[in-house]
């Protein structure tokens, strides 16, 4: 039987595995449930005091499972493959030339390369086009955000993130992007940056951070449904 609390804008749902175990353990599992193991006697009203005094750290560990790119096929780099780019999907097309370059022509990811049988190297051009991208476009949207919010003194840094979106590092009062956030349509790019900034005002994801959260960007929960559909668009990076 499921069982559920309400944590601020959020309902945490949970499964009771009773054992002969003396105190409640909590887990999410792979697929993002949420699981006590209590003892037989345990009170049902004592196992929901506990999800809702645990109720960041298990939002924040659902979102982390909700990150979790959908396993691709390895990338092989030939004419026809599949790509992602803000959100749209477009074709990759290679050209053998004398010089190196990548742009997007309607719907194809075109690829002029000098080495075009060697795999690595059309991935090296292809990866630092995608890097380039994602640190112009990723941080314009972020000052403007920044602004909006009347936050211009917290930074923002680019880079690979194995298991997040974003991160807000209070210590340094930066926000740091996932580069593969640029393969993503650009509502769910602003999301992730407003879901950060919104930790430069409190840190966790209690009923102050959702009602901020939601003040500032109402259909956030919305949008971070369409970015984890987006997440088969990282197989260039794996």
């Amino acid at each position: 039987m499921i069982e559920s609390v309400e944590y601020g804008n959020s309902k945490i749902e949970f499964r009771i595995k009773r054992s002969s175990r003396k105190t409640l353990g909590i887990s999410v599992l792979p697929c993002g449930s949420v699981e006590v193991t209590a003892p037989q006697n345990a009170p049902i009203e004592k196992i929901k005091e506990l999800i809702v005094k645990r109720g960041s750290w298990l939002l924040e560990q659902q979102r982390l499972v909700g990150f979790n790119p959908v396993p691709q096929p390895t990338k092989t780099l030939v004419s026809g493959e599949s790509f992602y780019f803000l959100g749209r999907h477009y074709r990759l097309k290679i050209f053998e030339s004398n010089y190196d370059s990548v742009d997007i022509l309607d719907d194809r990811l075109i690829l002029n390369c000098t080495f075009p049988e060697d795999t690595q190297f059309k991935r090296s051009l292809l990866l630092k086009w995608y890097s380039k991208k994602a640190a112009d476009i990723l941080t314009e949207r972020f000052r403007f955000h920044a602004q909006a919010f009347e936050q211009e003194s917290v930074d923002v840094a680019i880079k690979k993130l194995s298991k997040r979106w974003g991160e807000f590092h209070p210590s340094k009062n930066v926000v740091v992007l996932n580069a593969e956030l640029i393969v993503a349509p650009m509502e769910c790019i602003d999301y992730v940056i407003i879901h950060e900034l919104s930790h430069a005002v409190t840190l966790d994801h209690g009923p102050r951070f959702n009602a901020l959260l939601t003040q500032r960007l109402p259909r956030w929960r919305d949008l971070k449904s369409e970015l984890e559909r987006h997440s088969n668009g990282f197989a260039l990076f794996t």
